[in-house]
């Protein structure tokens, strides 16, 4: 599935590492998130790097603003559907029960 994601970026990121930042910044943004009706992102397969073209200039913030689009992993449980799974870590544990 391609989905379109908008990013924001500071000027002084613009350079010859662009798309690399652009790239990182996209998996730290999606990767392991829930993204309404997508799903979970498990993984970041490919961005289109053609299509990130010169991107546009918001004029309140003055940030270069990039139209991406990706493929992904993604996972997405139906309504009510029962799923094994296994505890390795818990945070919190409550006093109050």
């Amino acid at each position: 599935m391609i989905i379109d994601f908008v990013m924001h970026l500071s000027l002084y990121i613009l350079g010859k590492s662009m798309r690399h930042i652009l790239r990182q910044r996209l998996n730290e943004a999606v990767e392991g998130k829930a993204l309404g009706n997508f799903g979970y992102c498990i993984n970041v397969l490919e961005v289109e790097v053609d299509d990130i073209g010169l991107g546009e200039i918001d004029e309140d913030t003055g940030a270069a603003i990039f139209h991406l689009k990706y493929t992904a992993i993604l996972f997405m449980p139906f309504f009510g559907e029962v799923l094994d799974g296994v505890v390795k870590v818990v945070d919190a544990v409550r006093k109050d029960i």
